[in-house]
């Protein structure tokens, strides 16, 4: 299996409602709020195995949610190297990683 990451906004309904239903979220059963979502997100890096979606996304300083579907949990999918890749760091003084900008 090979996880790739992809820097897209365009996803099917069906490929969001699949994953946040698999991991329990009530916003799964809104589909197409959830494509505009995406869609009008300033940034969006998703994960996929083949043309599976297994990630949701992230934005750019502020992970709104980060969904990883069941079956690919405990690959690091979503951990510490996949937010360092987008810039985000981990400081002694916060508990969560961030991105400084501060131009």
């Amino acid at each position: 299996m090979e996880i790739i990451y992809k820097d897209t906004k365009i996803f099917s309904e069906e490929e969001l409602q699949r994953l946040f239903l698999s991991v329990k979220w009530e916003s799964g059963n809104y589909p197409k709020k959830l494509v505009n979502a995406m869609r009008n997100s300033t940034h969006v890096i998703s994960a996929w195995d083949n043309e599976c979606l297994v990630d949701d996304g992230e934005t750019v300083a502020f992970i709104h949610y980060l969904l990883v579907d069941p079956k690919y949990q405990g690959l690091h999918i979503g951990e510490i190297p996949f937010y360092e890749r987008y810039g985000f760091k981990q400081y002694e003084n916060y508990s969560a990683m961030v991105i400084k900008n501060f131009n």
